[in-house]
């Protein structure tokens, strides 16, 4: 409409003890989600990303790319994308040692740059938050001489549709931590 003036519409924060309606939140275009309890740090959190958006600034960390799509610790392989041939390639690994639920506050994970790469040994070592796994592995040395991006996991993504074919938001997974929102 020409000649309308146009007026912000309200930045929405959502604070419920109710988990479930958390789609619903961001089906009306909410800002944020505030899972009771809630502390003053997770406010101040909000009330920031809010004044992000009206500053017109993305909320929230871009993703960043990963070559190493996956890993299966049954099966003792890895799966990563290899740009010199453009293939996916599925390398088997031998387990030098495997931790189960460390939390990403462990020591070992908040002291660490992953991937570790060390060549010396021949082992990569790598941290899935998701899976709470810590796991070093041996390749074999020819892959050990790629770059150390290659074991480098990329962010998770999800895309959330209103309609079919129709994106309405992408979630930067790996980074936007709705479990924890209310701790």
């Amino acid at each position: 409409m020409s000649g309308a003036s146009e007026e912000p519409l309200p930045q929405i924060v959502f604070a419920t003890a109710y988990d479930q309606y958390a789609v619903r939140a961001f089906d009306v275009n909410a800002v944020d989600y505030l899972l009771k309890p809630f502390d003053r740090t997770r406010v101040e959190q909000a009330v920031e990303r809010v004044r992000g958006r009206m500053a017109g600034v993305p909320s929230g960390p871009a993703p960043e790319a990963g070559k190493l799509l996956s890993f299966d610790t049954k099966k003792r392989t890895v799966v990563f994308f290899d740009p010199a041939s453009a293939t996916i390639k599925t390398v088997s690994y031998q387990p030098v040692d495997e931790q189960n639920d460390v939390s990403r506050d462990d020591p070992r994970v908040t002291k660490t740059k992953f991937p570790a790469v060390d060549r010396q040994k021949k082992t990569v070592t790598i941290y899935s938050r998701r899976k709470k796994l810590l796991l070093t592995f041996s390749v074999p040395d020819e892959y050990l001489a790629l770059p150390d991006d290659t074991w480098k996991s990329g962010d998770e993504i999800r895309y959330y549709y209103k309609q079919p074919g129709q994106a309405l938001r992408l979630m930067n997974v790996s980074k936007t931590d709705l479990s924890k929102a209310g701790k």
